[in-house]
């Protein structure tokens, strides 16, 4: 029993003492390519000192999206001992801070200089730009110093409004509508627009001019820019729209734009409701719903569905058998027997009424067992 004991003791001593060696292992950075100079002691003799031509933070003005540039600064010795320097860190991975020779620490003699060399890119950011490197020095009155590059940074080209959607809300068929947006560029302010077209070019239009000086005073644009009127011509078929203006441009960062044109039109024929939903048909029995179209001004027309989803019906009467109220119903049935579907779609009226030739009802229709 007393060997036992003896036995365990020694088991714990040493689990103990392993314990404690590994406790104590110094840990390991797993960088190479920074280098922390150690906390000098307070200096005694000769000491380096670090002096940096011009300002050390870049003002650039303004730049796209995606773009690369480069600034040096000249870093001067101006003590009476060697200057040590080393990069240390830089703010993002779109920073890169590199000494002569590509060398990683550089010794710089007293009242000789050297060439830090930077490198950004612009990447994603958007607005507000600020960002740098840190150089660890031997100079014990600056143990550290920041050079960075600061200015906007835009997409290459800017859009007023600016989220690439024209919104036309709720218009009559019955006039043209227009509506205007700014396209300017901060770093190539000649830049040209060479081609906008609408995907319905007999329907929508797009016009290009240059703004003028109170636009762009207006606008906070310092040059160039132009301004794109979009029209909404009458006749376009009632209902919403969503389509698209295609600008090309000859600036190497943005050669195409795509924007959003969207809106409803409205006519003299009004849908109640304006969208018809039949959230539960049985497929065996079959179902059925209507929407009332009013015509303003009373007037007589005639209604002539020529597209439908295949899975029902629809058809138009009159309300009043004489046709002298304006008021039409359409019927849309769903016949038993329809086998279980989803449908989300339009059904199309063609009309004789001058101002509304085409009428679109939206339709969504669930039929289940």
């Amino acid at each position: 029993m007393k060997r036992w004991l003896i036995l365990a003791a020694l088991v714990i001593g040493i689990s103990a003492s392993a314990s404690l060696a590994v406790y104590y292992l110094p840990t390991v950075s797993s960088s190479t390519d920074v280098v922390h100079f150690p906390v000098p002691p307070k200096p005694t003799g000769p000491v380096p000192k670090i002096v940096v031509e011009g300002e050390p933070k870049y003002e650039f003005g303004a730049k796209a999206q995606h773009v690369s540039f480069a600034k040096d600064w000249v870093v001067w010795n101006k003590g009476e001992a060697d200057l040590r320097l080393a990069k240390q860190s830089t703010s993002c991975s779109c920073t890169a801070a590199n000494f002569e020779n590509g060398v990683s620490e550089i010794t710089v003699k007293p009242n000789e200089s050297t060439t830090i060399h930077l490198t950004f890119n612009t990447k994603e950011f958007s607005g507000d730009y600020y960002q740098r490197a840190t150089i660890s020095t031997t100079d014990p009155a600056q143990p550290s110093i920041e050079l960075g590059a600061h200015g906007e940074v835009h997409p290459a080209l800017i859009f007023t409004p600016p989220d690439k959607t024209i919104a036309f809300m709720t218009i009559p068929n019955d006039t043209d509508h227009r509506t205007k947006i700014a396209v300017s560029s901060p770093d190539k302010p000649g830049f040209k627009i060479t081609k906008a077209v609408s995907s319905k070019p007999d329907l929508i239009e797009a016009t290009v001019t240059s703004l003028t000086d109170e636009d762009r005073k207006q606008l906070k644009i310092k040059e160039g820019g132009y301004q794109v009127t979009v029209t909404v011509k009458h006749g376009m078929p009632l209902g919403p729209f969503r389509d698209e203006l295609l600008l090309e441009t000859d600036h190497p960062k943005q050669p195409e734009s795509r924007l959003v044109v969207f809106g409803k039109v409205v006519g003299p024929v009004t849908l109640v409701p304006e969208h018809l939903s039949l959230p539960n048909v049985s497929a065996k029995a079959g179902g059925k719903g209507t929407v009332t179209l009013m015509v303003r001004g009373l007037r007589p027309t005639k209604f002539e569905v020529v597209k439908k989803p295949d899975a029902i019906e629809a058809s138009v009467e009159p309300v009043d058998p004489a046709g002298k109220d304006g008021k039409y119903r359409l019927t849309v049935t769903v016949p038993p027997g329809t086998t279980p579907t989803t449908i989300d779609d339009i059904i199309v009226l063609k009309t004789d009424h001058p101002q509304a030739e085409v009428v679109k009802v939206p339709v969504t229709l669930y039929i289940g067992n």
